[in-house]
């Protein structure tokens, strides 16, 4: 099947420490928990922003209503802009603050499943943010919401318009499923997690590693190369046949199945990697041309 050719095997090899389920479950429960911090206080600051702008709404109103009166175009046009500003900061702060709060519910409502999977040592994965179209199919073949993402292996990712974020290594690491995509997560050791990209694009992001535990590494594997990676953020993205890796910050050692040679991509290049699992020479980008559409 041509789909199989697509397929990336995700291979995160954890050398030098093996870490328990228990310090995996702790991980996740504390990235949600700051997650949740970070979404309070986003709300926080979005609604004091919304407040300034109905305060300037209000003020604006008023000097247009005595410019008119005194017949004063040039303050009541300062007046205008003014109140325009204020109703579009107003409307793009009021869109934020309902996703932010859509957000802190989605965390809220993983944090108190993961409390309650506490002895559940097959959860791989938590999905703590969607957007858009997302569903999640269980290897049983069940459908739920994203909102219930706690990944086991056989489970896959699907989405349609929208992107999933999916907190994986115990916390330690972050991958954003791009739109169209299926993204399947597969069994795993205490040294080694599994994943297959069937369709589409991620990004992912893996926390700086301290000096003294340098030996903790990830390796990921595809169908055509083995990346190492050590606080790494990049994303992988498929044209026709070639695969492309953009690195956005560290680096990144690639290796082709077919090819003998070890480049390491550093931050502001990409690499390609042809099907057949021969790479090709690191070339510069200009990261400001790079589209961010796992920001949105």
């Amino acid at each position: 099947m041509k789909i199989l050719k697509y397929i990336l095997f995700f291979v995160l090899i954890l050398s030098g420490i093996k870490a328990t389920y228990a310090q995996d479950i702790n991980g996740f429960l504390l990235g949600i928990y700051f997650k949740r911090e970070q979404a309070i206080e986003k709300i926080r600051q979005l609604e004091i922003e919304i407040n300034k702008n109905k305060s300037t709404i209000s003020q604006s109103q008023t000097l247009i209503d005595l410019s008119r009166q005194k017949g004063n175009k040039e303050a009541e046009k300062v007046a205008l802009e003014a109140l325009q500003k204020a109703k579009e900061s107003l409307k793009k702060n009021e869109e934020s603050l309902n996703r932010w709060k859509t957000h802190k519910i989605m965390l809220d409502h993983v944090y108190t499943s993961l409390q309650n999977e506490i002895n559940n040592k097959n959860i791989k994965g938590v999905t703590s943010y969607c957007s858009g179209r997302v569903d999640i199919f269980k290897a049983n073949g069940d459908k739920v919401s994203c909102e219930n993402g706690l990944l086991e292996p056989g489970d896959m990712v699907w989405t349609y318009d929208g992107t999933a974020k999916i907190e994986m290594l115990g916390g330690r690491g972050t991958t954003t499923v791009g739109p169209w995509s299926i993204f399947k997560m597969r069994d795993d050791s205490e040294i080694e997690q599994i994943w297959e990209l069937i369709k589409g694009k991620i990004h992912m992001t893996i926390e700086k590693i301290k000096e003294s535990i340098r030996s903790r590494r990830v390796n990921i594997r595809t169908v055509e190369a083995v990346c190492a990676v050590r606080g790494t953020e990049f994303y992988m993205e498929r044209k026709e046949d070639i695969l492309w890796l953009y690195v956005i910050d560290g680096s990144v050692e690639v290796k082709g199945i077919k090819d003998e040679r070890m480049v390491e991509v550093f931050s502001g290049y990409r690499i390609r990697v042809t099907k057949d699992g021969l790479i090709g020479e690191p070339e510069k980008i200009n990261l400001k041309d790079v589209e961010r559409w796992w920001e949105g």
